[in-house]
């Protein structure tokens, strides 16, 4: 029974969410207003991970929090070491991938090796990822002093191939800016997010 009841506080909690959402999205469509403000308690984050069209996720010298955009309420997901980097899968869950870079002298060496789940990616070339989606992980020459290519990462096989350039990645309906102190700001139009919410509401 505790079990149960912990089950059905969770989906209580999740849906209460959703409906608190929705309740802000309405009353700023009403009121027609383009919003910006500033995310308290995140300052230059090392990473930035939008689970769905609401939610995004800070990683903060090895802290992660989860942002709802509307609500702008806020919650401590966990840590990771600095070397491990956070994408989301196609279930919006979080999932890892520790990063360990070796100097080789061959190349039948391997300079980069990605771990996730227990699993081993390894690469001879030197790189590192910037976004990761379900099993499709971009990644990009890690030395900045090296020519920059980019690569495209079938983390269910390892399978790499390299593309011209990063695609765009962004959430159409709102925007993340960071200042020069490193302050975060969120941005969106309340009209322009209800076209896009509803269409990806899950």
């Amino acid at each position: 029974m505790g079990i149960i009841h912990i089950q059905v506080l969770k989906l209580s909690y999740v849906y209460m969410t959703k409906l608190l959402t929705i309740i802000m999205i309405v009353w700023q469509l009403i009121a027609g207003t383009t919003e910006r403000y500033k995310v308290d308690g995140i300052t230059n984050p090392q990473q930035m991970v939008w689970v769905n069209p609401y939610t995004v996720v800070f990683a903060v010298d090895g802290n992660i929090t989860k942002v709802n955009v509307f609500t702008k309420s806020t919650e401590y997901i966990g840590n990771i070491e600095p070397n491990v980097f956070v994408g989301v899968s196609n279930n919006k869950e979080l999932q890892y991938c520790t990063i360990k870079h070796y100097l080789i002298t061959s190349r039948d060496q391997f300079s980069t090796i990605f771990e996730i789940d227990g699993k081993e990616l390894r690469f001879f070339e030197t790189i590192r990822p910037i976004h990761w989606q379900g099993n499709i992980m971009i990644a990009q020459t890690a030395l900045d002093f090296l020519e920059q290519h980019y690569y495209e990462i079938d983390t269910d096989n390892g399978d790499m191939k390299e593309i011209p350039h990063p695609p765009m990645l962004r959430n159409k309906a709102a925007y993340i800016e960071e200042d020069i102190p490193g302050d975060i700001y969120v941005n969106y139009n309340a009209r322009e997010y209800f076209k896009f919410f509803f269409l990806h509401f899950d």
